[in-house]
């Protein structure tokens, strides 16, 4: 999906976090590697790599299988990675593709390392509310809102998925007035 050019800025060289918030209508693991793709390569397969989340340098933070929540574990395990130098990249990305899923403990666990990252480590952070992070998380992000996705594109995905023409601009429809379109497309 193609989005303006406000939503896909790239983190600049000096900055280490930025909280991108996205609408329940957007696939934020797939937004979110698209977003960290460009900070991690310089040639087209790196690109490629990055979207398809098997760059090595792209530390994805997301839940356990048949789990909700990301443990402060998962993020004790991206700081000790965050200390590696990148192996392709210039720099290692963490993408937190649902931050309002870490549970408290982990929350403050990122918050500690959001205040001293380490040089080489960015992060990409994906959230739909900053009223669902930690205040202290979100003072240290700079913030980019991400517009909703458009009808077509919406209706694109849907028939991609499997969905006949009618109901998929039907359901297009109801996601953009209901925007919970990951429910839609999962089941």
């Amino acid at each position: 999906m193609n989005r303006p050019s406000s939503a896909s800025s790239t983190i600049p060289a000096t900055a280490s976090a930025t909280l991108y918030l996205v609408p329940r209508t957007i696939d934020r693991l797939d937004e979110g590697r698209r977003l960290a793709a460009p900070l991690l390569s310089g040639v087209d397969q790196d690109t490629a790599a990055a979207r398809r989340g098997a760059h090595p340098d792209l530390l994805e933070l997301v839940a356990p299988e048949k789990k909700e929540r990301i443990g402060i574990n998962q993020v004790r395990e991206v700081i000790r990675l965050g200390q590696f130098s990148p192996v392709q990249a210039k720099r290692k990305i963490c993408l937190i593709p649902r931050a309002e899923s870490l549970t408290p403990e982990a929350a403050n666990a990122l918050l500690r390392i959001l205040e001293e990252p380490p040089r080489d480590l960015a992060f990409v952070i994906l959230a739909e509310h900053p009223g669902d992070l930690l205040p202290t998380i979100v003072s240290r992000c700079r913030m980019i809102r991400v517009p909703p996705s458009d009808r077509a594109a919406l209706q694109r995905r849907l028939t991609n998925v499997g969905y006949g023409s009618d109901d998929a601009s039907w359901l297009a429809q109801a996601t953009l007035r209901d925007g919970d379109l990951e429910r839609i497309v999962q089941t």
